[in-house]
């Protein structure tokens, strides 16, 4: 990784050799969508697991590099990924989250997939759209037999499944 310098009082940038940049559109976390991190941490869905599943990881925070605000949870162990999907499904929509769409196709094996996320869920939180994604780790080779679900949602950057 390439840092940036202030160094004497002299800044070094290099924007177009290293990636640094000092210029305000740089992508980063506004004040806004730092404090919607820690917001979206407390949404209920969240919590919302299988019958059988526990809690094996937490996060939340804000993703520098695209400007989201970011929470999610993975719980273990799956079973049957038909029957986590189903329940999710059921228990996001009861919540009030849409399900604009439902990705069945299976993550490419050599390819570059561009989402990850079996359900996609939609809702307004705090006047922008939040997302709440339900994936596999298996679905990437990962022999865990985990489930995750995050929810990204920025009032200044852009954010989805």
């Amino acid at each position: 990784m390439v840092a940036c310098t202030l160094a004497a009082g002299v800044m070094v940038v290099l924007a177009g050799v290293t990636g640094c940049s000092a210029l305000a559109d740089a992508p980063g976390c506004s004040d806004r969508d730092e404090r919607l991190a820690s917001r979206l941490n407390d949404v209920p869905e969240l919590q919302l697991h299988p019958p059988g599943t526990t809690l094996h990881d937490h996060y939340s925070g804000c993703d520098q590099n695209d400007g989201f605000a970011h929470a999610g949870r993975t719980y273990r162990p799956v079973d049957d990924i038909d029957t986590v999907t189903a329940h999710y499904r059921d228990a996001a929509t009861t919540a009030g989250w849409k399900l604009p769409r439902v990705d069945d196709t299976p993550v490419p094996q050599d390819g570059l997939a561009t989402s990850g996320a079996r359900l996609c869920f939609t809702r307004t939180i705090e006047g922008t759209t939040a997302y709440l994604a339900v994936w596999f780790p298996s679905d990437f080779g990962d022999k865990r037999s985990d489930v995750s679900v995050e929810l990204t949602a920025s009032h200044d950057g852009e954010a989805g499944c």
